[in-house]
């Protein structure tokens, strides 16, 4: 929250210096753009396929359990979900990041040419009037973007038996 803060104050002392009749402010609202656009079904369904992958390492990794010394299970059930949980937080980070990527993509590609132009991130901006919110117009933007998220990850799980030899 700082950080967002500090990128206002900086913007505006920057801003500041410039000739008000050619420097154009614009925010948007990503979070809203992200909620109520195509681009958060596609991020929902990453992620479901991710915790489905999860999901079946879990069961495949319990299955080895079977294998192992009774002393030997609990560990490797917390060494396991401790692994799991950390690669969905990476995953679901990056999700969000290639989304919010796309999203300023398509802006860019949109505003490219107007080098009088900054756009802020609402979340950051404590006051700005209607005219200046241009959130429905990057909602309609985006409607047709595809986000590339990349391969989905893949989870090895080995057996007691394999970790052995």
């Amino acid at each position: 929250m700082k950080i967002n803060h500090f990128i206002v104050f900086l913007a505006i002392i920057i801003l500041s210096g410039c000739e008000q009749d050619t420097q154009k402010i614009f925010v948007v609202d990503l979070s809203k753009v992200i909620k109520t656009s195509y681009i958060q079904k596609q991020e929902d369904e990453r992620n479901k396929q991710i915790l489905d992958i999860i999901k079946t390492a879990k069961n495949e990794a319990s299955s080895t359990y079977n294998e192992m010394k009774k002393e030997d299970i609990e560990n490797a059930r917390q060494a396991d979900n401790m692994t799991l949980t950390q690669l969905w937080v990476k995953e679901k980070q990056s999700s969000r990041q290639k989304t919010i990527d796309a999203i300023h993509e398509k802006i860019d590609s949109m505003y490219k040419k107007d080098d009088e132009l900054v756009i802020l991130n609402a979340a950051g901006v404590v006051l700005s009037g209607r005219s200046t919110d241009i959130t429905q117009k990057v909602i309609g933007m985006v409607a047709d973007v595809t986000v590339d998220y990349g391969p989905l990850p893949v989870v090895n799980v080995s057996s007691a038996k394999k970790n052995k030899r």
